[in-house]
C-alpha cells in the first residue's frame, strides 16, 4: 500500500548514490510486550524493508538491524505506537 510506494520512491533515490555506500535499516518497537519478542520483531521489520528495497533494484550493501525498544523517539512515551518504526541510514 502506501508504505510500498514510499519504499519504491526511496529505492529510486538510493540508486542515485555512490555504490560504495552502505544502507543500514534499523527496526524499532515500542516497549509493549516481551523484550526478546520485540528484538525479533524489530529485526523482522528491518529485514522486510531490506527485502522490499532489493525488490526495487537496490544494489548497495544493506544491513538489517533490530534494536527492539531501546531507542524511543524523543518526547514520546516508550509504549507509544509511533516508536514502532524503521529508519534508513546511508553511510560508508
Amino acid at each position: 500500500a502506501a508504505s510500498r510506494k514510499t519504499l519504491k520512491e526511496l529505492a529510486r533515490e538510493i540508486n542515485s548514490f555512490d555504490p560504495i555506500l552502505e544502507v543500514k535499516i534499523y527496526g524499532h518497537t515500542s516497549n509493549s510486550g516481551n523484550p526478546t519478542w520485540n528484538r525479533r520483531l524489530s529485526q523482522h521489520r528491518a529485514e522486510a524493508v531490506v527485502a522490499q528495497l532489493k525488490s526495487h533494484g537496490i544494489k548497495l550493501k544493506m544491513r538489517a538491524i533490530g534494536l527492539g525498544f531501546g531507542q524511543p523517539l524523543p518526547g514520546l512515551r516508550a509504549d507509544d505506537p509511533k516508536n514502532q518504526r524503521t529508519e534508513v541510514i546511508l553511510g560508508t
